[in-house]
């Protein structure tokens, strides 16, 4: 089962929110390691979904490829974060289920928004005749 790109563009966008706002959320706010890779995993997203060529893109440099592997970097920061650095229970499953469902996420997502999959399959067609 794959998703479209819509869909993951709101996940996206959902997602990163979240880590922007989970040191307050989740009341490990400071100026510690926890609160700054939390910063900066959120930004990291909301700026690869900004600069994708797809749907929820503004400034569309991205391909859909590129934006997917980027994702599963986050979540792998995510993930080691959440192992290696000494956390809270409350912050490393946080890390941990957002790691693992950005990385399902990201390798479930078509790697193509439907205007481009829609557009090729005319230009074929329109080849082919």
């Amino acid at each position: 089962m794959k998703i479209n790109t819509k869909l993951h563009g709101v996940l996206d966008y959902c997602l990163a929110l979240l880590l922007v706002m989970s040191p307050w959320l989740f009341d490990y706010a400071g100026n510690n390691i926890h609160t700054w890779i939390s910063l900066g995993t959120g930004i990291t997203i909301i700026l690869n979904s900004l600069f994708t060529d797809y749907e929820f893109g503004v400034i569309r440099i991205l391909r859909m490829e590129s934006h997917l592997t980027i994702d599963m970097l986050c979540a792998t920061i995510l993930l080691t974060a959440s192992w290696i650095l000494d956390s809270s229970q409350q912050v490393m499953m946080f890390f941990l289920a957002i790691s693992i469902g950005q990385a399902v996420i990201a390798l479930i997502t078509r790697n193509r928004p439907y205007s481009y999959r829609k557009t090729n399959n005319f230009h074929r067609l329109k080849i082919t005749q």
